[in-house]
């Protein structure tokens, strides 16, 4: 079938000119994804073998000029304007000399990043703006002063271990390239500005997705079985933070009652407000829960930081705890498609894999670790491809007994 490739061109040049919340809410978030992808293919299938590796070997100065636009201001400016913003306007506004910032907008104009309005004149795009958020500042931040050097040494660690998959969190690409023998998260907390925009990041990151408590069906969870409501322990956050779980619960549930309890180390939990709604508990996840038989167990992105003997440690201890028949354990993260999937899950696999020898796993590593320390999967529930999931998991039971 003939394709009239210059009318598809006029089609997407128009659509692309449309507000953005008009063309977001034309498409359900799995239609917008697949059509994200078609697109993606239609435009490598334009290119030439040499435009292909050009856009790739040269796209991680795509994040330098942004970081470079987020540090002077570039972004607000624009956004924050009426009227289209000329090199020498953008020069007095930042300080920065008008030759270098001709650079720099120049790059970002080629992704799209801001819109030339005239010679050497510019607007906000959805980028600029995207980037004007904690996310995105934070983001900037963060990657360029970590994240960057850390995947930048991988390919290096792994030809050194003879390609074997990691498993030691203290021999990384981040320990190379950072040049550090630190553990990735003692090496943020002794650098308060990474450690502040990897906190604001992650925090922001479940911005505009699923949340768990939009997909998994709690309260009839707890519905479903008789409890002691005034007494039972009902929730235990295993190195929770600071408790946005457990608000949340209690925000969206405010009749539940039973205790909840957040977990986290000492400096973690001297931050807990007293007033929280919950009990604040000094733990490490590495040494035995001592908090038993209760109705849900709750780790969020905790078990993706750690290799496989480290994580089977976590799930021991929680397992240990956990009364069979009654005790569900709650896993809150990524479930890697095997198939089909977005770039997302497979891009945080080698993150986690680059800076703490940890993983982003299938559904059957999943059931593999979990059935290393006796417990099994009941159900995984997920929002979207680009979410992480709810894998909810008991205490196995065979022949009368636990394995």
């Amino acid at each position: 079938m003939e394709v009239n490739l210059s009318s598809l061109s006029r089609q997407i040049e128009t659509i692309s000119k449309l507000p953005p919340e008009e063309v977001s809410e034309a498409l359900s978030p799995d239609a917008a994804r697949e059509l994200r992808r078609n697109l993606n293919r239609l435009s490598v299938a334009l290119e030439s073998p040499g435009d292909i590796v050009d856009r790739i070997v040269y796209s991680p100065l795509d994040l330098v000029a942004i970081r470079l636009a987020v540090d002077l201001g570039i972004f607000k400016i624009l956004a924050d304007s009426q009227e289209p913003k000329s090199i020498q306007q953008l020069a007095g506004a930042t300080g920065a000399d008008a030759t270098l910032l001709g650079r720099i907008i120049r790059l970002l104009a080629s992704i799209d990043a801001v819109a030339e309005a005239g010679p050497e004149t510019y607007v906000a795009t959805k980028i600029s703006r995207a980037f004007t958020t904690a996310k995105g500042i934070s983001g900037a931040g963060f990657f360029i002063d970590c994240l960057v050097h850390a995947w930048a040494s991988l390919p290096a660690t792994l030809a050194k271990s003879n390609y074997q998959n990691p498993t030691d969190h203290l021999h990384t690409g981040l320990q190379v390239g950072l040049r550090t023998d630190m553990h990735a998260f003692e090496w943020w907390s002794n650098h308060p500005k990474v450690f502040n925009d990897f906190n604001i990041f992650m925090t922001a990151q479940r911005e505009g997705r699923a949340y768990w408590l939009d997909f998994y069906p709690f309260e009839q969870k707890l519905l479903a079985e008789p409890r002691d409501s005034e007494h039972e322990i009902l929730f235990v956050d295993v190195g929770g933070a600071l408790g946005s779980e457990i608000r949340e619960l209690r925000k969206r549930y405010p009749a539940l009652k039973g205790r909840m309890i957040l977990q986290d180390r000492q400096q973690t939990i001297d931050h807990v407000s007293a007033d929280s709604g919950m009990e604040a508990m000094v733990h490490d996840f590495f040494t035995p829960q001592p908090v038993t038989g209760a109705r849900f167990y709750y780790l969020r992105n905790i078990l993706h930081d750690w290799p496989e003997p480290l994580a089977r440690l976590i799930l021991q201890h929680t397992s240990s705890a956990m009364t069979p028949g009654t005790s569900r354990l709650l896993i809150n993260e990524l479930v890697v498609p095997l198939r089909g999937g977005g770039p997302f899950p497979p891009h945080s696999d080698f993150n986690m894999m680059s800076i703490v020898a940890g993983m982003e796993r299938t559904e059957a590593q999943w059931k593999e670790l979990l059935g290393s320390v006796g417990l099994e999967i009941q159900e995984i529930w997920t929002g979207d491809g680009e979410t992480e999931s709810i894998i909810e998991a008991v205490a196995a039971v065979r022949d009368g007994t636990r394995p």
